[in-house]
């Protein structure tokens, strides 16, 4: 599912009043940070993911790789934090 230009201002919105709830350290992206942040786009449907300094570098290729594991759109990458979204499934 790719996303329009007005889904991606909106999110990109939405976004601005969110704090990051996954952290991510020395360790990189591993299975137990992709947990995290599927558990958070399960609940909220929107995530902001931060980069600490001492984390991996943070490029396009390795955000479209987290959105494309989790099943999730890439909205943004601002600096060391992207912004990941994941529409709920109703049951």
């Amino acid at each position: 599912m790719a996303l329009t230009k007005n889904q991606v201002k909106a999110l990109k919105s939405q976004a601005q009043t969110i704090k990051p709830k996954v952290m991510v350290g020395k360790s990189g992206v591993g299975d137990g940070v992709l947990q995290s942040i599927d558990e958070v786009l399960a609940a909220d449907e929107l995530v902001k993911v931060k980069f600490l300094n001492n984390s991996v570098e943070v490029d396009n290729a390795l955000c479209e790789d987290i959105a494309e594991k989790l099943g999730a759109e890439f909205v943004q990458k601002i600096g060391r934090m992207i912004i990941l979204y994941r529409e709920k499934l109703d049951d």
